[in-house]
């Protein structure tokens, strides 16, 4: 974790400081690009996730390219609202095979087409929401705001669980998470926004 930390802090620093407009525009596209090529290695990550054969892989990972060039291009086209929607159905499908694989674990997502478009519903509509969060509201750092939600809820949850976890939280599905580490990651992340709004 130290290790990918570190060397995507500059990419994280270059997202969050850079403006998306003005005299920083040029060096703003030029950060789009890098994250997009993080995006596509997402993508290369789950067909080695989902061992798709060869051909799939390839297939997928130029699919995945084409769309979310397409979202650079098109952002300000796209309805926000049925990019959301899209993403809602994926996380409650989601969070339905969680809970069913928690229960009963299942040996597979019902074939390669599902498993392609899982991957599509996770990656893609994450890049639109961090187009939407660095470009539609420029004076409000919203996506500075997103990372430390993230960073606090994910060192919370590791230090509370580190140190008082006991009850597992979903075993099967990770069996080094537990309640108290969820706790934990709550807190943190109720704090720092308490925090954030009272200065």
């Amino acid at each position: 974790r130290i290790i990918t930390a570190l060397w995507l802090l500059p990419l994280a620093l270059l997202c969050i400081l850079i403006p998306a407009r003005g005299a920083y525009y040029p060096v703003w596209l030029g950060t789009q690009v890098l994250v997009l090529a993080l995006f596509v290695w997402g993508g290369v990550e789950w067909t080695h996730l989902m061992r798709f054969k060869p051909w799939v892989s390839r297939l997928f990972i130029a699919g995945l390219a084409v769309g979310l060039s397409a979202l650079t291009a098109f952002f300000n086209k796209i309805p926000s609202n049925t990019v959301w929607a899209i993403a809602l159905l994926w996380w409650t499908a989601g969070l339905y095979m969680l809970l069913r694989y928690q229960k009963k674990p299942f040996r597979a997502f019902w074939g390669t087409g599902l498993a392609v478009l899982m991957g599509a519903c996770l990656l893609m509509p994450a890049y639109f929401g961090f187009l939407c969060l660095k470009t539609v509201n420029p004076q409000h750092n919203w996506l500075l705001y997103a990372v430390l939600v993230v960073w606090c809820a994910d060192t919370g949850a590791y230090f509370t669980g580190k140190k008082f976890g006991q009850r597992k939280l979903a075993d099967r599905i990770s069996p080094g998470k537990t309640r108290e580490g969820l706790m934990g990651a709550l807190l943190s992340v109720w704090i720092m926004s308490a925090l954030i709004y009272l200065c």
